[in-house]
């Protein structure tokens, strides 16, 4: 159940992520971690609640955030830090009912252990995008997603829907590939929580993360 798609990087790359996309996504919150500059994050907000990206590196926050002023979308929240930190930090802020649509895009060595732990133990991700640049790299990243239930990867396991590949590197044997995966949503509910999204965060050095100002212009590479 495999996709081919040419063109340019991000438009392709964004396409591969929508058509891995179920019906009812619009009423779901996004995770976007590893979002880099947002954006995926960013062109994907107009159908979601709420858009929460987690970067590591600080500068690409502050540029994930002046994109989201100049384009004028507010409903996102960039968080700088770990990944596995940040992550929980940003479910908890979410009401518990919610269903999470993650995108994972990572570095080419794919995720951490511990990250795919969060993710697995994190119940409200009933669907989660694998955004991978070296496909032959992360076979222990799907295995543990997709594993059984054990001390180490709490939480049910995923199940691999369809993959969308993205010739990024003409003329060599490389190319991206988008994976997207799903699972049922725990059978007992859980009480709702009175938090809600918040539209500003700060970094690590205490900079306001602001996402509502008026847009000026386009994405900043």
């Amino acid at each position: 159940n495999v996709t081919f798609l040419a063109g340019n990087a991000k438009n392709m790359t964004t396409k591969a992520v929508v058509s891995t996309q179920s019906t009812g996504y619009q009423r779901r919150v996004r995770g976007d971690v590893c979002c880099g500059t947002g954006t995926i994050g960013l062109i994907l907000s107009h159908a979601v609640k709420h858009v929460y990206g987690i970067e590591l590196v600080e500068s690409a926050v502050k540029d994930a955030i002046e994109n989201a002023e100049r384009n004028g979308v507010s409903n996102v929240t960039f968080l700088a830090g770990n990944a596995k930190n940040m992550t929980t930090k940003a479910v908890k802020r979410i009401p518990q009912k919610s269903r999470i649509v993650a995108i994972v895009d990572p570095p080419r060595s794919g995720l951490h252990s511990e990250v795919i732990a969060c993710l697995r133990k994190t119940e409200m991700i009933s669907e989660l995008v694998y955004v991978s640049c070296d496909v032959t790299r992360i076979q222990n990243n799907v295995i543990a997603l997709c594993g059984p239930t054990s001390n180490k990867f709490l939480g049910d396991p995923f199940k691999f829907v369809k993959a969308v590949s993205v010739d990024m590197f003409p003329h060599t044997r490389k190319f991206e590939v988008v994976m997207h995966f799903r699972r049922d949503p725990p059978s007992t509910e859980t009480p709702t929580s009175t938090e809600t999204p918040t539209n500003t965060e700060t970094t690590a050095s205490g900079e306001a993360l602001s996402s509502t100002e008026t847009p000026k212009s386009a994405v900043v590479d």
